[in-house]
């Protein structure tokens, strides 16, 4: 049901020509999906613009049964989602990165690093992009102070003393606190 309520309340939310918020982030990816989580959690109202439509699913090459690429989550960023409770999310999926070498090709040199070198157990995690994504936008659909719009630009930014306003490219006027 509240999937559903927050589903309908953000179709309203694209409709509407005037908006007010008080965080506007540009980019509906981890990094935009993550920083909404974590500033709802606050207590703040924010809208994430996504200039792309939204993908959840594995995609390359515009088929949808490929693999979707890995990224390592390091163990800083690991603490910082578990204090906002979104490292459950994800910590079923994830490996450990327990070790690492980077290698120079031209010399064939390399530098191996252990966690256990540094009083760690691992370094971070490796997740598929997909995979996160899927549980970050399911996540913040639960969240009735994040809202999404899709498939649209910023054509115009006014900053004023206390107040950004934005012109997107689908006619729809926002005005924010904070950009």
């Amino acid at each position: 049901l509240t999937m559903a309520i927050n589903i309908a309340f953000t179709l309203k939310m694209i409709t509407e020509k005037y908006m007010k918020t008080d965080i506007v982030i540009t980019g509906g990816g981890y990094v935009g999906l993550s920083t909404a989580l974590m500033l709802a959690h606050l207590g703040l109202q924010v809208m994430i613009i996504e200039k792309n439509p939204l993908r959840l699913k594995k995609e390359k090459r515009g088929r949808l049964d490929e693999p979707s690429r890995l990224l390592a989550i390091a163990k800083a960023s690991l603490e910082i989602y578990q204090r906002y409770n979104i490292k459950r999310l994800f910590e079923k999926r994830a490996e450990d990165i327990t070790y690492i070498r980077v290698m120079e090709e031209a010399t064939h040199s390399h530098l191996d690093f252990d966690p256990n070198e540094a009083g760690l157990l691992r370094f971070g995690v490796m997740i598929e992009e997909h995979f996160l994504l899927q549980n970050l936008y399911k996540n913040a659909t639960s969240y009735p102070n994040i809202l999404f719009k899709y498939e649209t630009s910023i054509r115009s930014i006014i900053d004023e003393e206390e107040l950004i306003k934005l012109a997107l490219a689908d006619g729809t006027e926002i005005e924010a606190k904070l950009l």
